[in-house]
């Protein structure tokens, strides 16, 4: 397998040279992509380096060694040619949704960098923080229902990044984690104490504050990240998100932690979170329409799933949540809100709910207004 491994790295070096000629520059970039394109080239570089120095490493080193550190490179070689580079070379089409992206973040005064904008997503919308790209699906740009998913995108980085002027917003999330941790230590405890024999029930409230502290709670946060400099639209895209997707409403995990809260939390804590920046009655509407969907699905209601996301967390977690927004000096939606895309998109839901037969000619009209405006790469 030593020839093998020497064969593959040789592939992979030839491989990351190709792909750095498919960068493209000059009139062929748009202003919006040539941070990433820069960066792209420079992890390219660096990749390269690897694999020579992989390739020319001594005879004695450890095969597997040498197998995980190809893998390993591999992985992000595969990350820049079908995310990264993918993205540069159809720069020119996505000069519009750029622009969207941008006008949001002035409205909602994001603090940092502005992602670049790819309608090129293999994951619905998901945002790559090391290399600050945001991914949304194709032909996403061309309706308004799920332009609020955005919202929670922007959020990640807040989230992730080391900056200073992040630090007092991500403390936000690390007081509440130790809440969560708080929380979950407590009920062992009690159940411990009150058992005389093992309880699987322990296992579970392990299982549950890793999700929790580990996954959860920033997914909350970049939630409600949404509810707050949105508002009510970022509610509505969750539910007709979940109309589409969601297998079962209460799902949790009794024993590996998984990276996303149940969707009937989710819609609780928007719900809560509604009610405390002023949309008691957006959040009233919304509410009701979730428990009509509810009780069309009658998705089952798995066992202690109170337990795994009581509403006492839910409720702390959307107080931390706004402290948090407000120290990333994001500004806090408002019914009177002058931003052109807030109130797009929160007249959209209306106007959808208003007359969802004839929404779509109205929707249409709205974007073409949009891309018109938006469409020229200056």
């Amino acid at each position: 397998m030593r020839n093998y491994i020497e064969g593959a790295i040789l592939e992979a070096l030839e491989k990351a040279d190709n792909l750095k000629g498919k960068i493209p520059g000059g009139p062929k970039l748009s202003v919006y992509f040539e941070q990433l394109a820069s960066r792209a080239e420079n992890d390219l570089d660096y990749i390269i380096i690897r694999l020579q120095n992989l390739l020319e490493s001594s005879v004695d080193t450890v095969l597997k060694q040498k197998f995980m550190d190809y893998k390993r490179i591999c992985e992000e070689l595969s990350i820049l040619e079908n995310v990264v580079i993918a993205a540069l070379l159809r720069n020119k089409d996505d000069v519009y949704v750029n622009k969207m992206v941008k006008a949001i973040c002035e409205e909602i005064n994001f603090p940092i960098t502005k992602p670049v904008t790819s309608s090129l997503s293999q994951k619905y919308y998901h945002i790559y923080t090391g290399y600050n790209l945001l991914c949304i699906p194709l032909l996403e740009s061309d309706f308004l229902l799920h332009l609020p998913d955005i919202y929670h995108e922007l959020a990640h980085p807040l989230f992730a990044n080391e900056n200073r002027k992040l630090r007092k917003g991500q403390e936000e999330l690390g007081k509440f984690n130790r809440v969560a941790r708080k929380f979950f230590d407590e009920e062992i405890n009690r159940i411990k104490r009150n058992s005389t024999t093992p309880n699987e029930k322990i296992d579970f409230y392990h299982t549950w504050k890793v999700a929790w502290v580990k996954n959860w709670s920033v997914e909350f946060f970049c939630d409600l990240f949404g509810i707050y400099t949105l508002g009510p639209a970022f509610a509505w895209s969750n539910l007709h998100l979940c109309v589409k997707s969601s297998s079962n409403i209460y799902r949790i995990p009794y024993v590996q932690p998984n990276s996303h809260p149940p969707d009937e939390a989710r819609m609780k804590a928007m719900f809560y979170g509604l009610e405390l920046i002023g949309y008691k009655s957006e959040s009233d509407q919304i509410r009701n329409k979730w428990d009509e969907f509810k009780q069309i699905i009658q998705h089952p209601e798995t066992d202690y799933f109170f337990n795994a996301v009581p509403e006492s967390l839910i409720k702390e977690c959307i107080k931390y949540a706004l402290e948090a927004t407000i120290h990333f000096g994001c500004e806090i939606v408002s019914p009177k809100h002058p931003g052109q895309i807030i109130n797009l998109l929160n007249n959209a839901w209306t106007t959808f709910w208003e007359d969802p037969v004839s929404f779509t000619g109205w929707e249409k009209a709205q974007v073409q207004v949009l891309q018109d405006n938006w469409s020229k790469d200056n």
